[in-house]
């Protein structure tokens, strides 16, 4: 159910709820600082064998899993609060 009343003719926008990246990536467009969804991506951030923190890869992942981090190549999103 749309939360305003709206009559034939009317222009509708709609809001998917994605931070500017994702409308930029895959459309070619931002909705700039109109977005309340916008955030920084940040990515590459792949946990492996090589890392000092990451001796026993398995526990890593078994420790990161248990905190909801379900891959050991996450990217996150982040914003000003």
């Amino acid at each position: 159910k749309a939360s305003t009343n709206f009559t034939k003719g009317d222009q509708l926008f709609e809001n998917y709820g994605q931070p500017n990246y994702v409308y930029y990536m895959y459309h070619g467009f931002t909705l700039g600082d109109e977005n309340s969804h916008d955030c920084a991506r940040l990515g590459g951030l792949a946990i492996t064998s090589s890392d000092r923190g990451a001796v026993n890869l398995k526990e890593t992942q078994r420790k990161l899993s248990n905190d909801g981090f379900n891959s050991m190549n996450p990217s996150f999103c982040v914003k000003d609060a």
